[in-house]
């Protein structure tokens, strides 16, 4: 190799083992990101599922979250991230590398780095689609953990429940790859032109690509979430019991909750009353014995009612329009772009770095 080739940039690779190591430092990165980011993005799923009249700021979420049951609250359901991220960040990185590679020998430049992030975005969904559903279910305090969630959707709501947003999430995400792919390469060639391992430069670079792209996108991702949340909301449904968890004449608790605190009374021959005093909000769900829905049940007692079923895209945004007006579509965009403009960021400062020392590492085994 003559002296002046960086063996760690990626662009002189002979290809030898290149393909392992995008894998395996992407899943470093995808680890990293998550952990990093969670409570935030709990945050944010809690702000997006908000109906109208019980809104509250992103700070005062989080901090009620805390004060009521302690820090780990923020970090529910992270199990599902490092059960998807690992594979999906491993598909993302790897198969963007691939693309932007073969682009790029023809000199398509800014076009191959976006073609490439749709590429690598458009798999990376595909695998965590599903978990995103059962990560946003359980932010909102939903079933008693991850299998759980996806046992009981997969049997009340059927398996196509967790891809009921993938053609939202597609439309959201193949244009956040593109748009956050091609400004993170373009910052980085301008920051570090040499190519060579600068972490300063790899951040600020992931933090401009995630910015953008998620401030872009902020109308979608509300979408995406009611769409993948829909009837679980942070003022509907107590988060100790599965929804649909009310049928006539009783009502169905998770067997893995604490009920040490539920008490329960006749309701003058309408029903059953079941109070639970949960975190978030103190909420009576009440059961019809007449066969009355939750939603049904809940308005004949003056609370808020379940959103009605939302089949796509369009229904979803004529329902955030027609309860929140336009601003209901940057609900949740300040967590949402401190989450994405901080996690590119570690992302791709993870995933260069790591790189770039598996491939150093390689060369002087050799």
């Amino acid at each position: 190799m003559p002296e002046d080739e960086d063996p760690t940039d990626w662009e002189e690779w002979d290809g030898n083992g290149s393909f392992v190591h995008h894998m395996i430092a992407g899943s470093v990165a995808g680890v990293i990101e998550h952990s990093a980011m969670f409570p935030i993005d709990t945050v944010k799923t809690y702000s997006q599922c908000a109906r109208c009249g019980v809104a509250q700021s992103s700070f005062d979420v989080g901090m009620g979250m805390v004060r009521k049951e302690g820090f780990a609250r923020m970090w529910r359901g992270v199990s599902t991230m490092f059960s998807g991220c690992v594979p999906a960040h491993a598909a993302f990185f790897s198969i963007f590398e691939a693309v932007k590679e073969k682009l790029n020998q023809g000199g398509h430049g800014a076009l191959a780095d976006g073609a490439a992030g749709a590429c690598a975005t458009f798999a990376h969904d595909c695998i965590m689609t599903p978990m995103d559903v059962a990560k946003q279910r359980l932010q909102l305090g939903y079933y008693a953990g991850m299998w759980d969630c996806f046992r009981t959707v997969a049997t009340q709501e059927g398996v196509g429940a967790f891809y009921r947003s993938f053609p939202t999430t597609l439309l959201m995400n193949v244009p956040y790859g593109m748009v956050m792919a091609t400004t993170n390469e373009a910052l980085k060639r301008v920051l570090n032109p040499s190519g060579e391992q600068n972490l300063p430069a790899f951040l600020a670079a992931g933090a401009g690509g995630g910015l953008v792209a998620s401030v872009m996108t902020c109308p979608l991702d509300v979408a995406k979430t009611r769409l993948q949340t829909q009837g679980f909301s942070n003022g509907v449904l107590p988060p100790q019991i599965s929804a649909p968890c009310i049928n006539t004449g009783s009502v169905v608790i998770d067997p893995g909750c604490d009920v040490s605190n539920v008490t329960t009374k006749q309701q003058g021959g309408r029903g059953l009353k079941v109070s639970l005093p949960t975190a978030s909000l103190r909420v009576e769900v009440i059961s019809s014995i007449s066969g009355s829905s939750s939603a049904e049940a809940a308005a004949a007692e003056g609370g808020a009612t379940a959103a009605p079923e939302l089949r796509g895209l369009v229904d979803a945004l004529r329902a955030i329009a027609k309860e929140d007006g336009w601003r209901g579509f940057f609900r949740g965009i300040g967590p949402r772009a401190t989450v994405h403009t901080a996690s590119v960021a570690i992302s791709w400062g993870a995933y260069e770095t790591m790189k770039r020392m598996l491939v150093a590492g390689a060369e002087d085994v050799q």
